[in-house]
């Protein structure tokens, strides 16, 4: 299967093809996507921590347990869990909008919150690429099994957007640490944020707004000419880039400001996100969901609320090493289960608990020495 699937009935919930892998976490740590430090989408969180100056290592509690509703919020998107309740499913199709970009930020945050090397940078991409590699082989011989013919098609597909739908994540989060990081050595911080929103702003006229912005004969020929369709913006140019550079701001400010100014930014910001897309979704008839502007502010402002939560006592280690996981495992027990069932919670909670209960089974395995190969599916 490739991206080109029909645009679903409901625009804010596109199919699993659209939704990202929710996975990095820690910046440097990948894969695992989600690990910490060295984590990869949402990403990389734990073994890339921040340095003494920043928060204490108890505020990464808050951001692993967000990581992990943002993967379980990619398993909803994916098994459409509210489609038989047209308002609940509108709601959570647009708050869904911001678990990707959470992941690119705080995968952004963590990596660039330690002084950046071309070691660490190789380090980081190359967990990234073997994830890439194993869950794309994985996939490929899954759909061999059920039947689920491959195209040529599908050699473009796992060159540039992910050898199966949710991979192309990681193949953005590549490019949007290689992109920041090589900017970084010859601009100031500054300088490169902006160049991030110019890249963000220009996926945005591609994407979301281009019904208005195809009457400037430039981004019209740009959109012919990059074969823009309503996936194409989903990559590591257009949405890694940018919040991953949003995320490395955001790990360079000396002060952050106040819980309580940043958590009333974020509603508004959230206010701002469900107008913005009944607008384009209601008057532009956009086709194309994937991108938004006022996701910027509402996952940055999030993000400095999360680093600021200490009143967390448990370990939040174990789901720090599933969020990834479930991430890239979970459409396993989509495609298994299309057959027999339709989207809906019933898929959602079947889907969800198989994935929890092998993430477990993994995160739990890979402590033995005999399996710590594991480590790598993580």
């Amino acid at each position: 299967m490739n991206d080109t699937s029909p645009q679903p009935a409901n625009p804010l919930h596109p199919p699993l093809a659209d939704e990202p892998p929710a996975a990095t976490h820690q910046a440097d740590e990948l894969p695992a996507v989600p690990p910490q430090a060295d984590e990869l989408p949402a990403a990389t969180h734990q073994a890339d921590e921040l340095p003494a100056a920043t928060p204490a290592p108890q505020y990464y509690k808050s951001i692993d347990i967000a990581k992990f509703i943002a993967a379980t919020t990619v398993v909803g998107i994916h098994t459409e869990i509210f489609c038989q309740f047209r308002l609940l499913d509108m709601g959570f199709g647009v708050i869904s909008r911001l678990a990707v970009p959470l992941f690119f930020l705080i995968s952004g945050f963590f990596f660039f919150s330690k002084p950046v090397t071309l070691c660490r940078v190789l380090h980081v991409v190359k967990r990234l690429l073997i994830l890439y590699v194993i869950y794309s082989a994985f996939f490929t011989v899954l759909r061999l099994i059920i039947n689920d013919p491959l195209s040529i098609d599908d050699l473009y597909i796992f060159l540039f957007r992910g050898g199966f739908r949710h991979l192309w994540f990681l193949v953005a989060l590549i490019i949007g640490i290689v992109l920041t990081a090589s900017f970084q050595t010859f601009m100031k911080k500054w300088a490169v944020l902006a160049t991030a929103a110019i890249f963000y702003i220009l996926g945005l006229l591609l994407g979301t707004y281009y019904p208005i912005a195809s009457a400037f004969p430039p981004i019209g020929a740009l959109h012919d000419f990059l074969n823009i369709d309503y996936f194409s913006v989903r990559n590591g140019f257009f949405f890694g880039f940018p919040f991953v550079a949003a995320g490395m701001a955001l790990a360079q400010l000396k002060q952050m400001i106040s819980f309580k100014l940043s958590l009333a930014l974020t509603l508004l910001s959230l206010g701002m996100l469900f107008a913005e897309t009944w607008l384009a979704v209601k008057l532009l008839h956009t086709p194309s969901t994937i991108l938004w502007l006022s996701s910027v502010p509402a996952t940055f402002f999030m993000m400095q609320c999360l680093l600021q939560i200490k009143a967390i006592r448990f370990d939040t280690r174990f789901i720090r090493k599933t969020s990834t996981f479930i991430y890239l495992i979970h459409p396993t027990f989509i495609l298994l289960l299309e057959p027999a069932m339709p989207r809906g919670l019933l898929m959602f909670a079947i889907t969800f608990a198989f994935s929890l209960i092998l993430a477990a089974l993994v995160a739990k395995g890979s402590e033995y020495k005999r399996f710590k190969f594991l480590t790598y599916l993580t």
